[in-house]
């Protein structure tokens, strides 16, 4: 995996600024999740904080949390590497903001209507190059900035959209250059992988003459996390930088946000969970789940178990979530000997408009004819969507009495 250096990823920061000219100077106060696509592979998702003119995104490019700041009057910039704790320093973006505006003007411009897009009132509009459509926006009045947006090129389209938004307070500090980072100067080239250079000097790599500390002046301003370089895996990057969102609004007083971001980074890396069985219980009954004190069953008596289960595949069908789990039951005796055997022995469906990650399976078993004695009572767990399985055995005991 290539490292990129702080220039490189300030060319993104020209894109973002592209993207911040379709809104307008001075916007609300608020942060939301930011989803970038193009349909030739290009993806970047990160949390945006806005207030008035300043903008802040936190992003994970090649596995490293990267931060671009702008104050979009003056076009000054700032792109931070937090696990390098370095920064680069631009300005005169505002001429790159005044050229696209004026490309923008260049187009047709129409309001088609207003709709609702993420809880928000939009207004519709559409742009045009003749008969060619160039770009789509759903624009939020109160928030000064568009929830959606839709630009079209030739043979393909980009789409940007704003999700899980909330209209808070921002502290003026997430503007800020951060203390202890060190001033890069703009070198305009690419790290080499680590790999590769052995000591060797890297190509436009800033030396340590070119690099000058902070001021002490910046000292006391909110402290980015340092965070260790990250698996190239894209889960473990967008699941890190959930738990920081997470964290920040729970420091902020926003309790349901903090849930909301917990949530999102449990279904990051809910496919990389185990398809497990856990918290096996022998209980009274499925309605109370009063824990039973004894594994010692009359003839005949219902044996209720219930159990959580973990890892299983929500298969989505339209627009709902589906979870699918069948379960096998098999009786042994005290030399391993199956006495009973049965497949497909339940079947479990839930559906949900929602990813469910709590699931709980009830089961009973019933023995009419079994002899007196202690079995094995063993049940697999399928989930049907994945294939996977996983078991597990309760130890039981069958009297003949009617008082235990």
């Amino acid at each position: 995996m290539q490292k990129r250096n702080l220039v490189f990823m300030s060319g993104m920061f020209v894109a973002l600024t592209f993207i911040m000219c379709w809104v307008s100077a001075y916007a609300a106060e608020f942060t939301a999740n930011m989803a970038m696509s193009r349909e030739q592979g290009f993806n970047l998702n990160g949390i945006i904080f806005v207030k008035g003119k300043m903008f802040r995104m936190e992003t994970v490019v090649d596995g490293e949390k990267v931060v671009f700041i702008e104050n979009r009057e003056t076009g000054e910039g700032l792109t931070l590497n937090v696990s390098q704790k370095k920064f680069v320093e631009y300005s005169g973006f505002s001429h790159i903001e005044k050229m696209n505006e004026e490309l923008l003007n260049a187009y047709d411009k129409k309001k088609l209507g207003k709709g609702t897009v993420n809880g928000y009132k939009c207004d519709k509009y559409i742009y045009t190059d003749g008969s060619r459509t160039v770009a789509e926006l759903w624009v939020s009045k109160k928030l000064g900035w568009f929830i959606k947006r839709i630009v079209y090129a030739k043979n393909s389209k980009s789409v940007s959209e704003l999700k899980d938004i909330h209209e808070q307070r921002i502290d003026d500090a997430l503007f800020m250059i951060p203390p202890g980072y060190a001033k890069v100067a703009p070198s305009g080239s690419v790290e080499k992988p680590q790999d590769q250079i052995k000591g060797e000097k890297e190509v436009g790599a800033p030396d340590r003459a070119r690099q000058e500390q902070v001021p002490a002046k910046t000292e006391g301003i909110l402290q980015e996390p340092a965070i260790a370089k990250k698996s190239a895996d894209t889960y473990a990057s967008d699941f890190d930088s959930l738990i920081e969102s997470a964290v920040f609004l729970h420091k902020k007083g926003n309790r349901l946000g903090t849930v909301k971001k917990l949530k999102e980074a449990l279904l990051v890396i809910w496919d990389k969970v185990p398809f497990t069985v856990s918290n096996v219980r022998l209980v009274n009954d499925i309605k109370d789940y009063v824990p039973r004190t004894n594994n010692i069953y009359r003839n005949g008596e219902t044996i209720y178990i219930t159990c959580q289960i973990f890892g299983y595949k929500m298969k989505k069908i339209g627009e709902m979530y589906n979870i699918s789990i069948k379960t096998d039951m098999s009786l042994l005796d005290e030399k391993g000997r199956v006495l009973i055997d049965r497949k497909n022995y339940s079947n479990f469906d839930n559906k949900s408009n929602i990813p469910n990650t709590d699931f709980t399976v009830n089961l009973n078993y019933t023995f009419t004819d079994a002899s007196k004695g202690i079995y094995d009572l063993k049940t697999v767990i399928y989930d049907a969507n994945s294939g996977k399985s996983a078991q597990f055995t309760k130890k039981i005991e069958i009297i003949t009495e009617q008082n235990k």
